[in-house]
């Protein structure tokens, strides 16, 4: 086989298989056969045969395949004797070439030269088919012998005109005894005369037990205490003695939900594989260990390539599927649980493309087998008869399964797979009930009903996960069996322990599964059977069986359901009979009952608890414990005479809750119903902003309440944030439509770059956010409410493809100029870069993302090339980096966001998914597909006041720029709104967060506490100063702040506006001006950024003052600081002095300035 599939994308193949020279000199005809399967992707692959009768020099060639799929396996046969016959040096080339990620080419059974067939002598054939004598079914696999030792085995047809089970066997002439048998049949012998030289044609009809039960159904209504005594009559309408033992089985309940949407992970192309190896899908969630997977035993399977695993519980022996897709026989063999092949086999060539996990069936002693790339159904097979039954169960999946387990509680089956990572479960007549993402890479499935414990293989590495059903499919744990791997199959016996099949070693390992089961104890306490067991003759015979239903030591009213299932050796089905008893209470019973809700986070949002202990105590202290079901309701019949009761409920997170003096009544229900309040606090606060008035130079003090209406101890932390001015960054990736991951600006940089307006924003409806736009290298920053608003601060002179503010200080916004890798901070008010120093990524990779964490003050920042991905750490001083380490589940982070509890997420644009991502280790989790074709640069941070995460995207199919918000859960986003076009926004960064908080990072605002706790269903008060005489707010305006409040409840709060408006006292005025250059020679005046503006008072006080975009400063002063002097300097031009500037009150005094150019002027 040539595997171009597995070879990927390194490369073409062009490999040829040359057969050793073959001597035709003494032939006049030669032939070649061989099979061959031959599946192309692109039909752009060639296939041939050649043929060399002089050393290989020159190749002649008599078969070809190209541009279309020839599937096999297909035995062809090639008449070469023209070129061959009376040759002495003969070779066959097969030559594959021209292939590049296509399928394969598989050639199997090569045979040179001129295959004689020599006839028997003294002998003819007889042949004939053999039949079922009750049905008229052909019976394939029957074997038919004669008294000379020969023997066949029936086989099916390709004739329509030839029933399947036909056979064909030479015997000596004249009359011979021949003999038909097959299991579950009686055998049947005649006597035929052979002819010589000719076919004599001779049936057979195997007869066989059929057995019927009456009544179909059994039901009992018993007072607790008491017994009744039902016949059952065992029937045979065959033509063989049967034989018969009932087993009994309890029945329970089945858990639905959840319901999950399913994301197939696997390009179509890809689908069919045997293994997960080398499909990019998710390493799973880490988990704690699981105390299992002590090996007891393992051994080779002898086959080719065994793949699917059934174990039978009732014959305690197991099913090894060898796949022809693997290059197997495409027969399922059984085994013994020693490792030894008994050679019984049964067909699974009807599989698509190869049959997949088995599973068991006890109440129909059925096998049930995955068929995988057919019609992806599970099919029914019959081990007694080794038939498949022609019964099928097809789920609505959208695509191929591998896993498959049974519930024989329930009736239910379990189904999963990597291509979408799903667990299915669903009924019998294929109506899926519960469908759930596990992120596991499935290949094999097994159940414990005692545990509701579901346990897979994750492919290829061998690791087994549990899942817990009764707990939504939680995934508690996982370990290891030492020397697995390469996970296929799985199924579990009746002791619990676990078998599985190593499909590279092609070795069947048996482990512990950490559980034992009761699954193939058949007893049920309250039903007997007498006889168990008996044999019914044939031809219309019947057996009685008594049927007891006991209620003697049933201690609670109610039904009890069970079904008698009849193990027997016909070849046929015999359908469980169900079995009801109901027990009726006593005349002093009565019954309580309740139901137990939790009233959910903020006593909000109730819903049933299921799993909850309620205690009920009698009055003479006798004590019973029962436990919520899915639905939350609990139930206890007892007398009357225990009255009154003390019912006392606990939950996990819950206030335990307690009712006394309960009284249960004969003959009638007591309800009792709970409402558990979380054991976790609900906080708030009072008011929802806190504003403030005052003169420069005043302070004041305002209540503020934290509020905690829950049942928990509420914990804060107030945090400062100083509102101000932000900044973003671009970057970009690979897109799953097939077009390569791009890191860079879109291909659209430098065509129609968007003119957007200057200045900042006014009054933002949603938080200040900033970005770097890509094509023009500038600063802007945008309300996140309105990104088509999107203004222009100032230009950076450089791409800056990763950035972010740290520790609340929204004045510049640390960031990574890409073209030189420096490390550089950018004011937020004027776009001005400095840098601080150089910072190299990994080889061969490019910084991308940078995120700064608030809860510790830690900057990170993400490098790739699109086929792999790095976190580090930014030392913000120095800019030395340093890795923590490889980003997994995500070859090309194009970003990367920190939200206000420390949780980092990345955005993938070669899968196009949001991945999670442990900052400790770099380790990523993928969350879900972001839902729209992700490519180029892109940035992404977190509005920390909410928690929401949005996207500076680059969506490469609509060629649009757009700022899109991401669920942080499932990975979907939404569009918020477009950019404007010809733009490219990256480094998103919001102004929101902050550090550690305290009085630096608002100097005017201070709370006391600052920390504290707020008792259950109490408040907390808080002192909050405003203070206007500090020196950064000693200037007349609006001062923006807000509180962001750390906490230990289960929810989140929004921030605290704080806004602080200092007006001017009486005696102040208010000293403005604009700062001009001239320009070269005076004649091309323009407003000076960044000039600086010293203000010296007459009285020895001092200001120092730096124009803004438009050139202007202004200053708010006391007139009797009159008169002042003004020196005016920037770079590159004359400084000038101004004496004599007076300020009165409540006046504007301007004053402008104009700068010369320190350029010369010649003429």
């Amino acid at each position: 086989i040539v595997d171009s599939d597995n070879y990927g994308m390194t490369g073409y193949q062009d490999t040829e298989l040359i057969s050793p020279p073959f001597d035709a000199s003494a032939l006049s005809t030669v032939m070649l056969e061989f099979d061959t399967d031959y599946y192309t992707y692109t039909g752009s692959d060639y296939a041939d045969v050649d043929v060399s009768v002089d050393g290989g020099n020159t190749w002649v060639n008599v078969w070809q395949k190209h541009g279309a799929s020839y599937r096999g396996p297909a035995h062809e046969v090639i008449d070469i004797s023209a070129l061959a016959a009376g040759q002495p040096d003969v070779r066959v080339r097969f030559h594959y070439y021209n292939a590049y990620w296509e399928w394969w080419w598989q050639v199997d059974n090569v045979l040179i030269g001129n295959p004689v067939c020599v006839p028997p002598t003294g002998g003819g054939l007889v042949v004939g088919n053999v039949y079922d004598a009750n049905t008229g079914d052909t019976l394939t696999g029957a074997e038919v012998s004669n008294d000379s030792g020969e023997s066949f085995v029936t086989q099916a047809t390709d004739d329509p005109a030839v029933d399947d089970a036909f056979y064909t066997l030479f015997s000596p002439a004249g009359s011979h005894t021949f003999t038909a048998t097959m299991d579950y049949y009686g055998t049947v012998a005649a006597d035929v005369n052979v002819l010589v030289s000719d076919t004599v044609g001779f049936d057979f009809n195997l007869p066989a037990g059929i057995l019927s039960v009456v009544p179909s159904g059994m039901a009992a209504t018993l007072p607790m205490g008491a017994e009744a005594t039902y016949t059952m009559t065992i029937h045979n309408s065959g033509g063989t003695d049967a034989a018969f033992e009932l087993q009994e089985q309890n029945r329970g309940f089945a858990i639905l939900g959840p319901i999950e949407d399913a994301h197939p992970r696997v390009k179509p192309h890809k689908r069919y594989r045997l293994t997960a190896a080398g499909l990019g899908l998710p390493e799973p969630e880490a988990v704690p260990p699981y105390a299992a997977g002590d090996v007891i035993q393992h051994w080779p399977t002898g086959l080719t390539y065994a793949w699917g695993v059934g174990f039978n519980l009732a014959d305690s022996d197991l099913w090894l599927g060898d796949i022809g897709a693997g290059g197997g026989t495409d027969l399922a063999y059984r085994f013994l649980t020693d490792g030894t092949n008994t050679g019984d086999t049964f067909d699974i060539s009807w599989a698509g493309v190869f049959a997949g996990d088995m599973t068991y069936n006890p109440n129909t002693g059925m096998l049930w087998v995955m068929d995988v790339g057919g019609d992806n159904c599970i099919h029914e097979v019959n081990p007694n008869t080794r038939l498949v039954t022609g019964n099928t169960i097809c789920p609505a999946w959208t695509v191929s399964q591998r896993g498959l387990a049974y519930d024989p509680t329930t009736d239910t089956f379990f189904a999963g797979g990597w291509n979408d990572l799903m667990i299915y479960r669903f009924t019998t007549d294929g109506a899926i009930i519960a469908q759930v993402n596990t992120g596991l890479s499935i290949a094999g499935l097994a159940y414990n009903p005692d545990t509701q414990h579901l346990f897979v293989t994750d492919s290829p590495a061998g690791d087994i996960y549990v899942l817990d059903v009764a707990d939504n499919y939680n995934n508690i744990g996982m370990f290891h069996p030492a020397g697995y791997a390469n996970g296929a199959g799985l199924a579990i016996d009746c002791d619990g322990d676990l078998w599985a099949v190593d499909q590279i070693a092609q070795e069947v390992y048996e482990f512990e599964s950490g559980e034992t089961t009761t699954m193939c104890n058949f007893d049920v306490d309250w039903l007997f059977e007498s006889p168990t067991a008996g044999s019914v003759t044939a031809n219309g015979g019947q057996t009685s069986v008594n049927v007891t239903f006991d209620a003697l030591f049933i201690d609670q009213p109610g039904k009890y359901y069970a079904q008698l299932k009849v193990d027997h050796d016909t070849p046929y089905i015999v359908a469980n009979i169900p079995v009801t008893m109901t027990v009726l209470a006593p005349d002093t019973w009565g019954k309580v009952k309740g139901t137990v809700t939790s009233l959910g986070i903020c006593d909000a949002n109730p819903a049933p608890l299921e799993g909850a202990e309620v205690l009920l105590e009698a009055n003479n202290g006798v004590t019973w414990t029962v436990t919520t079901d899915i639905s939350g309701t609990y139930g206890l019949w007892l007398d009357e005479t225990y009255s009154p009761l003390t019912i006392t409920v606990m939950a996990d997170e819950h206030v335990k809750q307690q009712v006394v003096s309960v009284t249960v009544s004969s003959q009638t229900s007591t309800t009792v119903d709970f409402d558990l309040r979380m054991d976790a606090p609900c906080l708030s606060y009072t008011p929802d902003g806190l504003k403030m008035t005052l003169e420069a130079g005043q302070s004041a003090k305002v209540p503020f309440t934290m509020v905690n209406d829950g049942a928990g101890l509420g914990e804060f932390q107030l945090v400062e944030e100083n509102h101000g001015f932000v900044p973003v960054m671009p970057q970009g990736h690979r897109s799953p439509n097939g077009s390569e991951a791009s890191i860079e600006k879109t291909p659209a940089s430098g065509s129609g770059v968007a003119d957007l307006p200057t200045g900042a924003l006014e009054s933002p409806l949603g938080s200040l956010a900033y970005a770097t736009e890509l094509l023009a290298a500038n600063l802007v920053n945008f309300d996140t409410d309105n990104p088509g608003g999107a203004s222009v601060i100032g230009n950076t002179g450089g791409s800056m493809y990763a950035g972010d503010f740290l520790n609340g200080d929204f004045s510049r916004m640390y960031a990574i100029e890409a073209g030189a890798n420096n490390f550089v901070t950018i004011d937020t008010a004027t776009g001005a870069v400095t840098v601080i120093g150089p910072v190299a990524p990994a080889a061969g990779q490019s910084w991308t993302g940078m995120a700064g964490d608030s809860t510790d003050g830690t900057l990170y920042a993400s490098s790739t090339d699109c086929s792999n991905s790095t976190l580090y750490t930014i030392d913000p001083a120095t800019g030395a980096a340093t890795q923590i380490g490889a980003i997994t589940n995500a070859p090309c982070i194009i970003g990367i966001a920190v939200n206000s509890q420390g949780e980092m997420y990345g955005l993938d644009i070669v899968n196009d998914n949001l991945v999670r991502i442990d900052k400790a280790t770099g380790a990523g989790t993928v969350v879900g597909p972001v839902g729209f074709n992700a490519n180029y640069a892109q940035g992404m941070d977190f509005d920390e006041s909410t928690d929401t995460l949005y996207l500076a995207a680059y969506n490469a199919d609509s060629g649009s720029p757009e700022l899109r918000i991401a669920d942080t859960a499932t990975g979907n986003s939404v569009l918020v709104g477009a950019f404007p076009a010809g733009t490219e926004m990256d480094a998103l960064s919001i102004a929101t967060g902050g550090g550690a908080g305290g009085a630096d990072i608002v100097p005017w605002l201070a709370e006391a506490p600052i920390t504290g706790t707020v008792a259950a269903d109490s408040s907390t008060p808080v002192e909050i100063t405003f203070d206007a005489g500090v020196p950064e707010a000693q200037q007349p305006g609006e001062y923006y702040a807000q509180l962001r409040i750390q906490h230990n409840a289960p929810h989140t709060m929004t921030n605290v506006p704080v806004t602080l408006t200092v007006t001017a006292p009486g005696s102040w005025g208010k000293l403005t001006g604009v700062v001009e250059s001239l320009g070269y020679c005076d004649t091309n005046p323009v407003p000076l950024e960044d000039a600086e503006v010293s203000i010296e008072s007459a009285l020895g006080a001092n200001w120092l003052l730096t124009t803004d975009i438009s050139g202007t400063y202004t200053l708010w002063v006391d007139e009797a600081y009159s008169p002042f002097t003004i020196t005016v300097s920037a770079d590159d031009h004359a400084t000038t002095v101004i004496t004599n500037v007076t300020v009165s009150a409540g006046m504007t005094t301007t004053q402008d300035v104009a700068l010369r150019s320190l350029e010369p002027c010649f003429s």
